[in-house]
């Protein structure tokens, strides 16, 4: 099997979190996962420096829990950013940015906020966590930093959607809006277990894809809108992020997957940073090569938002949807790199 060279590093920083959302995949895995574990500093910059010099152009700042919580963020924020990264990236929940305005608006060029409702009622249903009224006051104190350091900061809003809350979409979008963010990307709800969540994932019905067409009937939206992949027969079983990324966690273990919490069976950068496509992990990418059908995917790959047949985008400036990212306008356009 050729061996696609990476572009994107994503760094796990800490497994500490302030919340416990239902959905969390890696709740989903193991209940009592989140610990106070840190990646030592000096190991981050080891590994971000490792790779820059490989050749990684792209480097996604996470947790297996809320990156926010890191205490050594600042100063690995700006190790990285005296890299030659083209693109330093950063998720969160929210709940923290307050403390942080100042070092995401010099250090990172786009940020990821979790916002799953669009009032107090609805964030606390899906979030078991009655914080959207900081979120939403954190986020409009962030836009506003941005614009008055005239930064070039570009702020999301990420927002995980499946059967029980679809009709949340059209006041998320207003919400997004009302926040002058510069997008907001719903994810389908992606059941990396059999473990009940008491969530549904969204697939290709009628109603859903009615539902969808009336969505796009409007161009006149303010900001850019990702609507969720849909599951269903799939016609092709190729995944970019399998290839085009590596995935290190807060021990320094690997992992295939954003949707696979990183564990030791996957080598660990300490033994081998070339691990990533090594033992374990490159036998799970040459079984994903190999496979004929939907049947023979491991579960958490077959409800993959990743491998859905489309994906339905809003551009604003152009006033257009299209099923797929122009390559000049989202980083996370697919060029492959062969070792």
């Amino acid at each position: 099997m050729r061996h696609i060279k990476p572009r994107y590093l994503i760094l796990y920083l800490t497994r500490k979190c302030n919340m416990r959302c239902p959905h969390c995949i890696f709740r989903l895995y193991e209940k009592d996962f989140f610990s106070d574990e840190d990646m030592d500093i000096s190991f981050g910059k080891e590994i971000i420096s490792y790779y820059e010099r490989y050749g990684i152009k792209e480097l996604f700042l996470t947790a297996e829990g809320e990156p926010l919580l890191y205490e050594n963020l600042p100063e690995l924020l700006s190790y990285s950013k005296k890299k030659d990264f083209e693109r330093i990236h950063l998720n969160t929940n929210g709940l923290l940015l307050h403390q942080h305005l100042d070092t995401i608006v010099k250090y990172v060029d786009s940020i990821y906020i979790s916002v799953d409702g669009y009032n107090r009622e609805t964030y606390k249903n899906h979030r078991e966590c009655d914080a959207f009224d900081k979120v939403v006051e954190n986020i409009s104190a962030l836009t506003q930093k941005n614009k008055s350091s005239s930064g070039s900061l570009f702020i999301s809003i990420a927002c995980v959607i499946h059967e029980q809350n679809i009709h949340y979409i059209e006041k998320m979008i207003q919400l997004a809006e009302s926040l002058n963010v510069n997008r907001i990307e719903f994810f389908n709800y992606h059941a990396v277990t059999k473990t009940l969540s008491g969530c549904i994932p969204l697939y290709q019905s009628d109603s859903t894809k009615t539902f969808f067409q009336t969505i796009k009937s409007s161009r006149h939206y303010g900001v850019e809108i990702v609507l969720p992949s849909l599951l269903g027969d799939k016609r092709k079983f190729y995944c970019e992020n399998l290839f085009n990324w590596i995935i290190v966690g807060a021990r320094g273990n690997f992992s295939p997957c954003c949707q696979i919490p990183p564990h030791k069976k996957f080598g660990n950068f300490r033994d081998d940073p070339k691990n990533f496509i090594k033992g374990d992990i490159l036998q799970f990418k040459t079984e994903f090569t190999n496979v004929q059908s939907n049947d023979d995917l491991c579960y958490s790959c077959r409800e993959c938002n990743g491998l859905s047949p489309e994906n339905n985008i809003f551009f604003p400036d152009k006033k257009i949807w299209t099923k797929r990212y122009p390559t000049s306008n989202y980083s996370y356009a697919f060029t492959p790199r062969i070792i």
